[in-house]
C-alpha cells in the first residue's frame, strides 16, 4: 500500500494550460496574388485539371483568420466530370521548410459537390465525392514532379455537401448554397522541407483554403523556472520531455523536467520543480503578486540584496540581512559582508559573526615591589581579553625565571616575576588578546631595574654618648632606602619598639641596649653601650 502511495506521489502531474501557439508554415487565405501551385492534369487536356481563382468569404466569418482579415481569397477548384479519359489531376504546394516542426497539421477549408445533384447526369462520365492528400518529403526542392514518390496521408471525404442548381464547377459568387467542410490531418516529419499534393479522379471541389502549421508548447514561467517554446512531438500521444532553465540570478539544484504533450499543453511533476532552483548569494526570492494564487504556478525573481545587506547562502527560504555591526558592503548582491578596518572574525567561515577589533592596549599599568630578584606588574583586566608577557634583559631573558600565574594567557589582573638578576634593567612588553579573535593589541613597553644586593652586616657602626642618657649611634650608608631600628629595655625585654629611618643616624635616651638592622635584609646587630 505504502508502496502505491508513493508512486501516485511521484507522478502526481500538474497540467499547464495556455493558448496553444501556432507556427504558420502557408495559408492561402494570406495570399494576395497567384499562389502559384503547381498543377498537372495527366489526361492530356491542358484545360481540364485544377484552377485558380479569387472567392470572397465574407459570408464565412468563422473561417476569417481574424476580424480585420482579408475576405478576399486565392481559391483552387476542380470539376473535371465530363471527360472522356482517366481523370488524374494533381494539385501541388510549393516546397516549405519544416522548421522546427516534428509533426504537422494540414487544415483543409473545402467544398464537394453531391454527385446526384447534377440535372445532366448523362454528361457526366465521372463522378466522386472524395479527393486524395499526399505529402513529400525532402532535404532540398525539385525541379520534377514524381507523383509515385508521394505519400497518401488521407482519403478526404466531406460530411456536408454542396448543391448548386447552375452546375457550375467554380464556388458560388454570392455563397448562399456553399457547404463548407474543415478538415485536419496531422503528419510526422523529419526532414527539411516537405510538399502536399491533392489528387482529383473525378470529383467537383472549391479548396478554399489549405492552413499548414504545427504546434509548441508556448515559453512560461514557473518560480524560478523558465520552460522555452518546444515544438511538440512526431505524435499526438507523444511527450516531449523539456529540462528548465533556472532564471537569471538563480542556481540549479536539480534538473527541473517538462513535458509538452502533443496538444501543445505542458505538463509538470511537482517534486520537479520543488526546489529546482535557489536564489544565489546575494538575492532573495521575492514572489510575483500578480502571478495566479496557486504557488506552484506563481512566477518569481531572485531580487538583488541591496547595499548594506547581505545573503550568504543558496536558498529559496533565507532573506537579505543587514551587515553585521562593523562590517559594510562594496555594492549590491553582496554575500558577504567585509570587516571595518581594523576589525576581524573570530571565524571566517562564519559569514554572520561579529566583527572584533584588536584589543585596546592594557590599562592602568603598574609596577610594584621591586626587590633585587622579583618584580608585581599590575593592570586592568577587560572583558574578553587575555594578556601575555614578555621579559627582555638584553635578549628574551633566562629560562629560569618565573612567572606567577603564568607568562601567556594570563586571565587576571596582574603578575609576579621572580628569579631576576639583581641591580639589572630590564624591559618587559605586555600585550593583550581578545580571546574570539586571537588578535593582540600593541604592547605596553614597562622598564625597570632591580635593586642592588644586601650586604651581610652593617658596617663601621659608631656610638657615641652625648649626655648620661643619651647616645647617638651612626654607621656607614651603603645607599639603602631605608634602615630600621629596633630597641628594649634589660628591664622589660617583652617591651621592643621598631622605628623606620632613611638616614644613617638614630640618638636615643635611657637605652641600655640597642639592636640595629637593616629593613631589608633583617639581619640584626647587637650593641652595648
Amino acid at each position: 500500500m505504502i508502496d502505491k502511495l508513493l508512486f501516485i506521489l511521484i507522478c502526481f502531474i500538474y497540467p499547464i494550460v495556455h493558448s496553444v501557439k501556432e507556427v504558420i508554415l502557408s495559408d492561402t487565405r494570406e495570399a494576395r496574388d497567384y499562389l502559384n501551385w503547381y498543377k498537372i492534369s495527366k489526361n492530356g487536356y491542358l484545360n481540364d485539371g485544377w484552377g485558380e481563382l479569387s472567392f470572397d468569404a465574407k459570408m464565412y466569418p468563422t473561417l476569417l483568420l481574424s476580424t480585420s482579415s482579408s475576405t478576399l481569397w486565392r481559391t483552387q477548384y476542380v470539376c473535371d466530370i465530363t471527360s472522356e479519359r482517366h481523370v488524374d489531376n494533381w494539385l501541388r504546394s510549393p516546397y516549405l521548410k519544416r522548421q522546427q516542426a516534428q509533426r504537422i497539421e494540414i487544415e483543409l477549408g473545402f467544398s464537394i459537390r453531391d454527385c446526384s445533384t447534377f440535372q445532366t447526369p448523362n454528361e457526366i462520365r465521372s463522378c466522386r465525392e472524395t479527393f486524395e492528400l499526399y505529402i513529400h518529403e525532402n532535404d532540398y526542392e525539385e525541379n520534377e514532379f514524381l507523383s509515385s514518390s508521394y505519400k497518401l496521408v488521407d482519403i478526404i471525404a466531406g460530411n456536408r455537401f454542396t448543391s448548386n442548381t447552375y452546375g457550375s464547377q467554380t464556388p458560388s459568387s454570392n455563397g448562399n448554397n456553399l457547404t463548407v467542410n474543415v478538415k485536419t490531418r496531422g503528419i510526422s516529419v523529419n526532414k527539411n522541407g516537405f510538399y502536399i499534393a491533392f489528387r482529383d479522379q473525378g470529383a467537383c471541389i472549391s479548396l478554399l483554403y489549405v492552413k499548414i502549421f504545427y504546434r509548441l508548447c508556448q515559453e512560461i514561467s514557473i518560480g524560478l523556472i523558465h520552460f522555452p517554446e518546444t515544438p511538440t512531438g512526431s505524435h499526438l500521444t507523444d511527450i516531449v520531455e523539456r529540462h528548465g532553465i533556472c532564471t537569471m540570478n538563480s542556481k540549479t539544484i536539480q534538473k527541473p523536467l517538462g513535458f509538452c504533450k502533443g496538444n501543445g499543453e505542458w505538463t509538470f511533476q511537482e517534486i520537479s520543480l520543488h526546489d529546482s532552483c535557489n536564489c544565489q548569494q546575494g538575492y532573495e526570492l521575492l514572489i510575483d503578486n500578480n502571478s495566479k494564487n496557486n504557488s506552484l504556478l506563481s512566477r518569481a525573481i531572485c531580487k538583488v540584496c541591496p547595499i548594506g545587506t547581505y545573503k550568504s547562502t543558496v536558498s529559496n527560504n533565507d532573506r537579505c540581512e543587514q551587515c553585521p555591526l562593523n562590517s559594510y558592503t562594496t555594492g549590491k548582491g553582496s554575500p558577504l559582508c567585509i570587516c571595518n578596518d581594523g576589525f576581524f572574525r573570530s571565524n571566517s567561515s562564519i559569514f554572520n559573526s561579529l566583527c572584533i577589533g584588536s584589543p585596546n592596549q592594557p590599562e592602568n599599568v603598574t609596577i610594584d615591589d621591586i626587590d633585587q630578584n622579583s618584580v608585581r606588574i599590575s593592570w586592568k583586566q577587560l572583558h574578553d581579553n587575555v594578556y601575555h608577557i614578555e621579559c627582555i634583559h638584553v635578549i628574551p631573558c633566562e629560562s629560569y625565571i618565573t612567572y606567577e600565574p603564568s607568562r601567556t594567557f594570563i586571565n587576571g589582573s596582574s603578575v609576579r616575576i621572580s628569579g631576576l638578576d639583581d641591580r639589572t634593567n630590564y624591559k618587559i612588553k605586555l600585550y593583550a588578546e581578545h580571546i574570539l579573535t586571537h588578535l593582540f593589541s600593541k604592547p605596553i613597553d614597562l622598564s625597570f631595574a632591580t635593586k642592588r644586593p644586601i650586604s651581610q652586616q652593617i658596617r663601621d657602626i659608631n656610638i657615641r654618648r652625648i649626655t648620661f642618657d643619651t647616645i647617638v649611634i651612626t654607621w656607614l650608608s651603603d645607599d639603602f632606602d631605608q634602615y630600621q631600628i629596633r630597641y628594649w629595655s634589660l628591664i622589660d625585654e617583652n617591651k621592643k619598639i621598631l622605628l623606620a629611618l632613611l638616614v644613617n643616624n638614630f640618638s636615643l635616651s635611657n637605652c641600655p641596649i640597642i639592636l640595629a638592622s637593616d629593613k631589608k635584609s633583617k639581619r640584626v646587630l647587637s650593641v652595648a653601650p
